[in-house]
């Protein structure tokens, strides 16, 4: 009878085993049908990189994204090989990144698993699971995630290194994490900032099972020198003729406006106390009823306090080491975001909280040491209000997909899109003009015929593009409810009053939701 309850408890380990991780998938699945069913809403951002796909299938190769000096065709690449199976779908390229982040959250479940049980590394991995807004930006959305991706994988590696089971697999194994690190910084510059903790990890690693100084300093070598060969591709790419340096340089000049955001928008965003939602034509904030702001309020706070706790639990003796070093990882994470946030020159405003995603994003890791104190049971309790939280951030930024607790599917139709094209192509234009937020969507939903290009030249993505529009004698301008920011008729009577190189009459179509004027070229 005393051995009951071992076996009742190994029972239930066995069915966690494939369980738990079964639920995270299923959870993560579910919470984001809304924009897989209406894929088809993608944005110009994230567009651009489908765009680039298609070519990197014709041969056409570019290190760069179209239109940056500084990210990279990485995650055109993983949606080129999508397109390859599926075709050139905006559900294809959605899953391209959503996939790369369950990848991730695979990596975070896997280190976490080797140190507490099935559920509680579920429960801890819930804030990857039920995520708010801006994290919405990089999971749903190219580019970015691909090197989220490797940069969380390089900590998993760096975790199981010095346990390998032998002296070169362990020093192989440091380099291989140290080498992701490098890798995820060509990706994506945005991965830079995880190498100060990933440095801090590799210290933390290396000490494992208290070595002597000289093991110390060769797993550091090795996992050095992974650094170094895989920062080759990176170093390349910024010294070549096509980089642009000003969006990655710091500056303390911004320190003070990025402050007022950071404190404003950007972590009321990301921690779920301040949501924004499509009001009309673009986000505005969600006005939470009591009930709703008092949840906000606990799970934000249950959130930082859990984040927190891995400072005081660094110390406990009896926790396991590994559980400590991770734990100080995740919490070492909190500052190096918000340290770049202050001095970074990309920061705009409320969009400008998915710099901080960075954080949550190992906040499973900060977490684990308290985690591993609790019951499933008292840590569910505690993980609830941060689940509902993120889900209600999430679900709402989902914006016209959903309808309450809803999901709407015509938008995933683009029936207004198709009908569009048809329009387009019947009166023989190839070549459009439209508000950057509707032209390279609309680019990559017709497979670039035809393509359109941005009514502001400086924010042009693919010069190709510009000039064969340029070269079109009959075009089109577009005018999209939803995401043009210029006037309804502004263009209307620009041309009709000749301050365009357009001739003064054309033709007016309406195409389900979008206006269309049809254009013929002045003689030149």
């Amino acid at each position: 009878m005393a051995d009951a309850p071992v076996t009742s408890i190994a029972a239930r380990e066995g069915v966690g085993r494939w369980v738990a991780p079964s639920v995270l998938l299923a959870a993560s699945l579910a919470f984001r049908l809304p924009p897989l069913i209406n894929a088809a809403g993608t944005n110009s951002d994230a567009a651009i990189v489908g765009v680039q796909a298609m070519h990197l299938l014709r041969g056409e190769w570019s290190p760069f994204l179209f239109g940056s000096g500084y990210q990279t065709s990485v995650d055109s690449m993983v949606a080129a090989l999508w397109f390859l199976v599926a075709g050139p779908s905006p559900l294809a390229l959605m899953l391209s990144t959503l996939v790369g982040h369950l990848v991730l959250l695979g990596f975070v479940y896997a280190t976490l698993r080797r140190y507490v049980s099935p559920w509680i590394t579920a429960l801890a991995c819930t804030p990857l699971v039920f995520t708010t807004g801006p994290l919405h930006t990089y999971i749903l959305y190219p580019p970015r995630q691909a090197s989220l991706t490797i940069a969380v994988a390089a900590f998993w590696a760096l975790d199981r290194a010095s346990s390998r089971p032998s002296r070169r697999a362990s020093f192989a194994t440091f380099a291989l994490g140290g080498a992701l690190g490098g890798v995820a910084c060509y990706a994506d510059p945005y991965a830079m900032l995880f190498m100060p903790v990933l440095g801090l990890f590799a210290l933390l690693c290396a000490m494992d099972r208290k070595p002597p100084i000289q093991e110390v300093i060769a797993r550091l070598g090795s996992a050095l020198a992974g650094v170094f060969i895989g920062a080759v591709p990176y170093v390349l790419l910024r010294r070549s003729a096509g980089a642009s340096h000003g969006q990655t340089a710091l500056s303390l000049d911004v320190v003070l406006h990025n402050a007022k955001i950071l404190w404003d928008e950007g972590l009321p965003c990301v921690l779920g106390t301040r949501v924004y939602y499509v009001a009309s034509a673009d986000y505005e904030p969600w006005p939470a009823p009591l009930f709703a702001r008092l949840i906000q309020l606990c799970g934000a706070a249950i959130l930082v306090i859990a984040i927190a706790s891995a400072a005081a639990l660094f110390f406990r003796r009896p926790l396991r080491w590994e559980l400590r070093r991770l734990g100080l990882a995740g919490l070492a994470m909190v500052p190096v975001t918000i340290g770049g946030f202050l001095v970074s020159p990309m920061v705009m405003d409320f969009y400008s909280a998915r710099y901080l995603v960075a954080f949550v994003l190992l906040a499973p890791f900060a977490m684990a040491p308290l985690a591993s104190l609790l019951s499933a049971r008292k840590l569910t309790l505690l993980v609830v209000p941060v689940a509902i939280t993120g889900a209600m951030s999430g679900w709402l930024h989902f914006g016209r997909y959903v309808d309450g607790f809803a999901v709407r599917t015509a938008p995933g139709r683009a029936e207004d899109e198709r009908a569009l094209q048809d329009a387009l192509r019947a009166r023989d234009v190839h070549a459009a003009i439209a508000d950057y937020w509707a032209s390279y969507r609309l680019t990559y939903l017709f497979r670039e015929d035809p393509v359109v290009v941005p009514t502001n030249p400086a924010e042009d993505r693919y010069a190709p593009h510009r000039a064969a529009f340029q070269a079109a004698e009959k075009v089109a301008y577009i005018f999209d409810p939803l995401r043009s920011r210029e006037a309804r008729d502004a263009w209307a009577s620009d041309v009709a009053a000749g301050k365009t190189p357009f001739l003064p009459q054309f033709e007016r179509v309406r195409a389900g939701a979008f206006e269309v004027l049809v254009l013929r070229r002045a003689p030149r």
